[in-house]
């Protein structure tokens, strides 16, 4: 069997039109919800090379770039794949390479689906549901196969994940005497202890993809189950009030106010005790900290117990394909359990299937507590059109975190803010 990877072309008008923004969030990506294919037509018929090359092989699967090691793993699984040749297309401007040939009527067979632009692909019909047709889909980790899962029917089925932790400095806490906290209560008097002129307790960006857990651990979420508003909620309010003590009273800032690009760097630099982040800091921490001794356990419970978020992706297959059926055995090839572990074995995504997770544990040892935190982890999701709410949202977080506003106050923003894009 053989597979090949090739890179696509696309019209530079495409790619202006996608409003492409994409981050490095646990192999997800993060992409304005309001581009629709719609908004790509015009500038479609602008241009006669909209469409990819059709390839040479059977299939052609498109996804994002991770790192070298890690693309190398997908390809030695599509290799062995043996009911088809598989093209391979790893896109650095992945949202307009996929928006581009949606809307040239030419889409891949198989193509990454990130949880936030789930909603958005499945309101335009873009997705065929291949839940139906897999092995064993009750195998997948509840949140995630949730995630994916559109009115009782699973979708696509869940790729990998990440999922927030808490990681702490070992050194700091036992020249401290400290024990990793396990409570909201724990992690302020941590914090407190552990804050110095030229060290931050905890360092934690001021955004929802982080902050957010705060909110749930208290009962709380920004929206209800029906798409409304329920950041005036009680427990809502509650969770920005512990983020406004945790910023205000000093414990805990921002990455940017200890000079550095993300948690990550102010952490393994030990200019934070503490960070909040996902299983992608293990590789950072290895590669660019090797000297800093840290240690990792689930976030802290709140007074409504545990939560964090889950960051994941899905393997989708193009409804308007002209190879559905064999696309759908494809991911169903991707997605076994065997399959899954030889693509994440060595690198820091979990495997989306329960029966693969406690031996991805086992060869990660120090990845246990992400393993573990599945167990009671959100899904990163939102509804079709929230980008510009979101947006909003994380503006209002920094206020939060910098003093200029209030929990109250924030929590009007917020509401505003949804309010103005769900009504």
């Amino acid at each position: 069997m053989r597979m090949t990877r090739r890179t696509w072309v696309r019209p530079a008008a495409l790619v202006a039109a996608a409003g492409l923004v994409l981050a490095a969030c646990g192999g997800g990506s993060d992409t304005d919800t309001d581009t629709g294919i719609e908004d790509l037509d015009e500038a479609a018929a602008e241009d006669e090379e909209t469409a990819p090359p059709s390839g040479d092989g059977d299939l052609l699967l498109l996804g994002w770039s991770a790192s070298p090691a890690e693309n190398e793993a997908l390809e030695g699984v599509l290799a062995d794949y043996p009911a088809a040749n598989v093209d391979l297309t790893l896109s650095g401007d992945f949202e307009a390479t996929l928006r581009a040939a949606l809307a040239a009527g030419d889409p891949p067979d198989v193509f990454y689906v990130d949880s936030s632009r789930f909603p958005d692909l499945v309101a335009e019909g873009v997705l065929a549901p291949t839940g139906a047709n897999l092995t064993d889909a009750g195998d997948f980790i509840e949140a995630l196969a949730a995630t994916f899962t559109h009115d009782g029917q699973l979708v696509c089925p869940p790729k990998d994940f990440s999922v927030l932790a808490l990681q702490y400095n070992v050194a700091m806490f036992e020249e401290a005497g400290l024990e990793p906290p396990t409570t909201w209560e724990e992690l302020e008097a941590a914090a407190e202890a552990l804050t110095t002129d030229d060290r931050a307790g905890l360092v934690v960006a001021p955004e929802l993809a982080r902050l957010g857990v705060f909110i749930h651990q208290a009962g709380g979420s920004v929206l209800t189950d029906d798409d409304q508003s329920n950041i005036l909620d009680d427990a809502s309010l509650e969770g920005l009030r512990f983020i406004e003590r945790l910023f205000g009273e000093g414990w805990a800032t921002t990455p940017a106010d200890l000079d550095a690009g993300w948690s990550g760097e102010a952490f393994g630099q030990g200019r934070a005790a503490m960070a909040m982040e996902g299983n992608w800091i293990i590789g950072a921490m290895s590669n660019e900290f090797p000297d800093t001794e840290y240690a990792t356990v689930p976030l802290p419970a709140g007074p409504a117990g545990q939560s964090s978020y889950a960051f994941t992706v899905c393997y989708g297959v193009a409804a308007s394909g002209p190879n559905v059926e064999q696309a759908t055995a494809l991911v169903d090839y991707l997605t076994a359990r065997d399959q899954l572990l030889a693509f994440t074995l060595d690198f820091p995504v979990i495997p989306s299937r329960n029966s693969a997770s406690e031996d991805w544990a086992n060869a990660n040892p120090n990845a246990a507590p992400y393993v573990d935190s599945a167990e009671f982890a959100v899904g990163w999701q939102f509804p079709t059109g929230f980008q510009p709410a979101l947006d909003d949202i994380n503006d209002t977080l920094q206020g939060l975190a910098d003093g200029s506003l209030t929990a109250d106050s924030a929590a009007q923003r917020i509401d505003d803010a949804i309010a103005d894009v769900l009504g």
